[in-house]
């Protein structure tokens, strides 16, 4: 998220530490999946439309009803974030940062055991 202040940052072969601004967006874009310690759901979106906003940005997306489904979350599709509990929110944060299908996974802290 930040810029580095020195150095290098070089993945798959391209230094991103010197993209400017508009390159280092779309490379976050399409490339990097987030999740995030505390979730950043969309409050007024289910779980299912949280996925969904993700998917609309970037170039291949995966499925979001597939990758809901494989996190478990099949049955709770159309809920809001408020209706999920702790874990289940998770969930969603993972689905949505995998249905971008980055090349890429950064997580905030590490996830517990969730098989995909």
């Amino acid at each position: 998220m930040d810029r580095a202040t020195s150095g290098k940052i070089t993945i798959d072969h391209k230094d991103i530490s010197s993209l400017k601004e508009k390159e280092l967006i779309r490379y976050r874009r399409e490339d990097i999946g987030f999740i995030f310690q505390f979730y950043n759901l969309v409050q007024n979106l289910t779980a299912k439309e949280n996925v969904e906003l993700a998917t609309q940005i970037c170039k291949k997306p995966l499925n979001p009803v597939t990758i809901l489904k494989k996190v478990g979350l099949e049955h709770r599709m159309n809920n809001f974030p408020s209706q999920l509990s702790g874990g289940e929110q998770q969930r969603v944060a993972i689905a949505r940062a995998i249905a971008k299908n980055p090349k890429l996974l950064l997580c905030d802290e590490p996830t517990r055991s969730i098989r995909l």
